[in-house]
């Protein structure tokens, strides 16, 4: 950079001075320098990209693991149900391991929740299914103590499903980000908002032959139809696209209803068959904002203010849809669950035991707790 600043001020200095070819060799290795300096950026770029890719993967790999090691005891568990009568003196047994299940799944979801802060690959349909999972298993315990053998076999074959499809979940993102170069996980958005401006880019072209009026006025009104179900369909995937992204915490209010509201102009001037410099005026502003929201994507997408940080408007992101929503904030889980287990009707020794588990638990949490604090308070 210091060589290419020097060079630079010789061509200046150059030009001033009349002296054409001394500023057109200086020129020419301030150029060779640019080059040098713009493959090392890109060098540099790729090799940002890799680690954060990989660093990403690891933790969805680290969670994908205990999610199939959840399944697999969820599983051992269910075959165990399955073999008993329903007066069974072990059936308290089976339901104290299903909360315990149940706990390490509210361990994982609270990963899960805290991870999604941090890129848009935690998709809703993960959390659909491990909420499918933790519905499962709070049904699958409650009927455990009620002695409904069938109906909590049931129930835990559901929580196994949620569990191995999160699992899937997990994968194909990791699969995406692998593929896509890019941990944040909105390639998806960017992608459909692509998609989205070439199809809108072919209606205004459509547009430009109706502006030309050298045709007769069938085809005229042919071109209008055929752009009117086109514009139609493109609102249709922009309101699919909203969704998606509010679902994954991804959307800002108001942020695309500039072009809904070009949309909605277009399709009611070619709903009366009418085609004006309006007309095209609200196609072109179509396109220029997808483009710029293309953009606004791809440098929302890259920005490290992804992690989480205070709002000054205090709002709480509740995670992809389908989490349970109690679990977002930060909160004791294991104080909530014994009491949740004592409650349960276990005899005096088995409430003995829980409470050892989990006032192991607690003081494993508080020891992490107070590491991490001393941790933050050392940052310089």
């Amino acid at each position: 950079m210091n060589q290419t600043s020097t060079l630079l001020n010789k061509t200046m200095q150059n030009l001033s001075s009349s002296e054409n070819s001394k500023a057109i060799q200086n020129s020419e290795k301030a150029l060779t320098k640019l080059k040098e300096m713009l493959e090392k950026l890109s060098a540099l770029n790729s090799q940002f990209k890799q680690e954060t890719v990989s660093d990403m993967v690891s933790k969805f790999q680290e969670i994908m693991r205990d999610v199939i090691y959840l399944s697999a005891q969820e599983e051992e568990l269910g075959n165990k149900t399955q073999n008993l009568p329903s007066n069974s003196p072990q059936l308290r047994d089976l339901a104290g391991k299903q909360q315990i299940l149940q706990d390490q799944l509210k361990s994982i979801i609270s990963q899960l929740l805290e991870l999604s802060k941090e890129t848009f690959a935690i998709t809703p349909d993960i959390g659909r299914s491990i909420g499918k999972a933790n519905s499962g298993m709070e049904n699958a315990k409650a009927n455990l103590t009620e002695r409904k053998i069938s109906d909590a076999r049931q129930q835990q074959n559901i929580a196994m499903e949620g569990l191995n499809e999160t699992t899937l979940g997990i994968l194909n993102s990791i699969k995406q980000m692998e593929n896509s170069g890019s941990s944040s996980g909105y390639e998806q958005f960017m992608q459909m908002m692509q998609q989205m401006a070439g199809q809108q880019q072919n209606i205004n072209q459509q547009g430009m032959q109706l502006a030309m009026g050298q045709m007769a006025a069938s085809a005229q009104q042919q071109i209008m139809q055929s752009m009117l179900q086109k514009q139609e369909g493109i609102r249709k995937s922009l309101d699919q696209l909203i969704q998606e992204m509010k679902k994954s915490g991804g959307y800002k209010n108001g942020e695309l209803s500039g072009i809904k509201k070009e949309m909605d102009e277009v399709i009611r001037d070619l709903q009366k068959q009418r085609y004006t410099r309006k007309t095209k005026d609200h196609q072109r502003k179509i396109l220029s904002k997808m483009l710029d929201s293309q953009t606004s994507m791809s440098q929302r997408g890259l920005k490290k203010e992804r992690k989480s940080i205070s709002s000054e408007t205090k709002l709480v992101f509740e995670g992809p849809g389908g989490l349970p929503l109690d679990l977002g904030q930060r909160q004791n889980l294991t104080i909530e669950a014994l009491n949740k287990s004592i409650n349960a009707g276990y005899s005096r020794e088995h409430q003995n035991m829980i409470k050892r588990y989990f006032n192991s638990l607690n003081q494993l949490n508080s020891q992490d707790y107070n590491t991490n604090k001393r941790l933050n308070e050392n940052r310089p």
